[in-house]
């Protein structure tokens, strides 16, 4: 608990220990909530503490970062219009100051969600439900 630095201490131990025992050749990933739509959380402060975040996950040697988000009961859809937590990722990219690449998630389901997160800067985006909703997911989306 406590500050932002101290409650990234434990991820940071892990970080150091991952990449010592594993190399620098080895891809070092981190996934983490970027935004908090919780009812009655400070969304701003939890913001702030997230630009640190990336800066602290670059200085650590991460090389990429999987941006995710949450909340408890969510509207439709959640965190906004799909991609759900672009926006976001945009904001965090801009403000943080930070280069480290970063990897959308939530609400990515169409050829134009892919295009709109390589567009707005994103290093890559992450799929899981069309892949399980739809075996031949990607033959559909990109085909000519």
């Amino acid at each position: 608990g406590g500050d932002g630095e101290r409650r990234f201490r434990i991820i940071r131990e892990v970080l150091e220990a991952v990449r010592a025992a594993c190399g620098d050749d080895f891809p070092l990933l981190i996934k983490i909530n970027g935004d908090n739509l919780a009812e009655g959380e400070d969304s701003e402060a939890y913001f702030h503490d997230m630009c640190q975040v990336l800066r602290t996950c670059e200085s650590c040697g991460v090389d990429a970062l999987e941006l995710s988000g949450y909340h408890p009961n969510p509207p439709e859809p959640p965190g906004g219009a799909e991609p759900y937590f672009l926006d976001n990722a945009v904001r965090l990219r801009a403000q943080s100051g930070s280069s480290l690449p970063i990897i959308l998630v939530g609400g990515v389901r169409r050829r134009e969600h892919i295009e709109q997160a390589f567009a707005a800067g994103m290093a890559a985006v992450s799929l899981c439900r069309p892949f399980m909703a739809r075996p031949d997911y990607l033959a559909t989306v990109f085909a000519p």
